[in-house]
């Protein structure tokens, strides 16, 4: 079981409820069941939504550096707030989109920050952070290897709908192994593709 405490961020010249506290909990309930499902029931996730809690940063002078400190900034206004970060696996910020940072989301050891705040992006940015916290890299190819130890075949795989990889760069991927050629025909056996599906 991971307790993960998920505060949204507000910058010091933010208004008031940029997004639904609502709206977080019903993404950390899809983040937690799909984490049950790809699992098979062996992660068991309990999120606990914080309300908002201000920073001191202003909007405009947020940056990289403001991200990686943030439980710093946010420390005294969360133990005001009731919450010991200490009594949680995992911390998750979410904090309103700052452009100038690039990634919409990093984790550095049990914390992660999810830059994307009030977009559909925070479920999936969640899923992907996680599982790096969890110790995942991003996924990059599947080399399949004969009798005498030689690579028969090396393909970027994309996930199945079976099977679907959090830790794809491009997001979650529906996809299907074929073993046809793109005319219909059947291909020789160890040369199965990798194609996405609509």
């Amino acid at each position: 079981m991971l307790r993960l405490l998920v505060i949204s961020v507000l910058w010091a010249d933010s208004p008031d409820n940029v997004w639904p506290i609502s709206d977080v909990v019903a993404r950390f309930q899809t983040v937690a069941a799909w984490y049950a499902e790809a699992s098979y029931g062996r992660l068991t996730l309990v999120p606990t939504v914080a309300p908002f809690v201000r920073a001191t940063t202003t909007s405009a002078n947020a940056n990289a550096d403001t991200l990686l400190h943030i439980s710093s900034d946010l420390g005294g206004p969360l133990k005001a707030s009731g919450f010991d970060t200490t009594k949680f696996d995992r911390i998750i910020y979410i904090v309103p989109r700052i452009a100038s940072v690039g990634p919409k989301g990093f984790t550095f050891g049990s914390s992660m920050v999810l830059n994307c705040g009030g977009s559909d992006y925070v479920t999936f940015g969640a899923i992907h952070e996680l599982g790096h916290s969890l110790g995942l890299a991003h996924a990059q190819s599947l080399r399949v290897g004969g009798r005498n130890g030689k690579v028969m075949t090396s393909a970027l795989i994309p996930p199945t709908r079976r099977t679907r990889c959090p830790m794809r760069k491009s997001g979650l991927i529906s996809a299907r192994m074929t073993n046809r050629n793109s005319d219909g025909s059947r291909r020789q056996s160890g040369t199965a593709r990798a194609r996405p599906t609509n």
